[in-house]
């Protein structure tokens, strides 16, 4: 149901905000989900709490357009700092994330491995691995975005 799942992210983010002010790490979350007809515990990465800027939206676009891909793991501080470089509302949006951690949620080990990720976050534009975390402006120039 639609409705359960905005109230579920709306009181995730009321934690982590109410973490964040406190001053304490962000925090990954168990989920029990099927795969291959067992229940297993897996993690979600910690809920992004920055607010996008803009120009964060519009290279959000221009990434999804461009078909890039972040590489990642839920435990990754650098991975964080990512996404909360570009903020909640672009990276819900437009960011295509995979996780690469076997105990990740949803993650899809195989193919972090086939594509060699170094070490996380890597970034895939234009079928180029960047590894590392980006700032906004390290992006656009990296993508081929132009600001405005």
């Amino acid at each position: 149901d639609e409705q359960l799942l905005q109230a579920w992210k709306a009181e995730e983010l009321r934690r982590a905000l109410e973490r964040e002010e406190k001053g304490e790490e962000p925090l990954t979350r168990p989920v029990r989900l099927a795969v291959k007809d067992k229940t297993d515990i897996f993690y979600l990465p910690p809920v992004v709490t920055k607010p996008s800027s803009p120009e964060a939206l519009a290279l959000g676009e221009h990434l999804q357009k461009v078909g890039a891909t972040m590489y990642g793991a839920f435990w990754c501080s650098h991975c964080y700092g990512q996404k909360q470089a570009l903020g909640r509302e672009a990276a819900e949006k437009y960011l295509a994330y995979v996780e690469c951690d076997r105990k990740g949620a949803y993650n899809k080990r195989d193919l972090c491995k086939e594509k060699k990720v170094p070490g996380f976050p890597t970034w895939e534009i234009n079928g180029e691995l960047f590894p590392g975390e980006k700032s906004v402006e390290e992006l656009a120039k990296i993508s081929g975005f132009k600001t405005q």
